[in-house]
């Protein structure tokens, strides 16, 4: 799996999973990068591994290889949306190779409903992503440079609806990882005041399943967006989270 790489490896290592076809969506981020080294995969479906087809399992492994290639004793990891919810196998799977995580916005426990409207937004997108001005309004809106820009335009063309579609039908479903209750790391699960119930629900259950080691925390007045239109609010708490022991 491709990932982009900041800072000093000398440094803790805080790995960051992004949203669904927003492979630089922590581009807001980048500042911590003085302190911290930073590693960014592009998940499968996704930026430079668009080509590939998405499927969890895949992301799981492709995800805990690049930690185990890293030779780190322990990492932070960090998601946002999809990758908020990946971060739940991976820790079930590799919880030795982390020292805290930090889920934004997980959707772990969905209806049917809701999930296909999803999937029906995902399919608009899809279409709407390849459009030059559409890919370059998302890029500004998440605050990108324009090194960073020029390269998610390119990705967008060759982003499929077929990827981003799996990425939601795929998703993460709580109630079938049973070793989350017994997971012993810090974990902080973060949300938006304005995001719908089903996030809401999904971060108190997170919490319930897991109270001592499972933190939650509501940002009032914000959406479906706290890396980058929370970004300022979000690297102090990040920051405070890994400072405190």
């Amino acid at each position: 799996m491709y990932f982009d790489e900041m800072g000093d490896r000398k440094n803790h290592t805080i790995i960051m999973l992004h949203g669904a076809g927003l492979p630089l969506g922590f581009s807001r981020q980048y500042s911590l990068a003085t302190e911290y080294h930073l590693v960014l995969p592009h998940l499968y479906g996704n930026g430079e591994e668009a080509s590939k087809d998405y499927t969890l399992d895949k992301c799981v492994e492709g995800v805990l290889d690049i930690i185990k290639s890293l030779g780190k004793d322990k990492i932070t990891i960090v998601g946002f949306s999809i990758g908020a919810q990946l971060i739940i196998p991976i820790l079930c799977k590799g919880e030795a190779y982390f020292d805290k995580a930090i889920l934004i916005s997980p959707w772990v426990c969905k209806s049917e409903k809701a999930l296909k409207s999803v999937v029906e937004s995902m399919n608009q997108m899809g279409s709407l992503m390849h459009i030059k001005w559409v890919a370059k309004l998302q890029a500004q809106m998440v605050g990108m440079n324009q090194n960073d820009k020029e390269r998610f335009i390119t990705y967008c063309k060759h982003t499929t609806k077929e990827n981003l579609i799996a990425m939601v039908k795929q998703g993460v479903n709580i109630e079938d990882y049973n070793e989350y209750r017994d997971l012993k790391i810090p974990m902080l699960v973060l949300a938006g005041s304005k995001e719908n119930e089903e996030i809401h629900a999904s971060v108190k259950l997170l919490q319930k399943l897991n109270p001592e080691y499972c933190k939650i925390q509501i940002l009032e007045k914000h959406g479906h967006d706290i890396p980058y239109n929370k970004s300022q609010l979000f690297n102090t708490i990040l920051l405070d989270f890994l400072n405190h022991k």
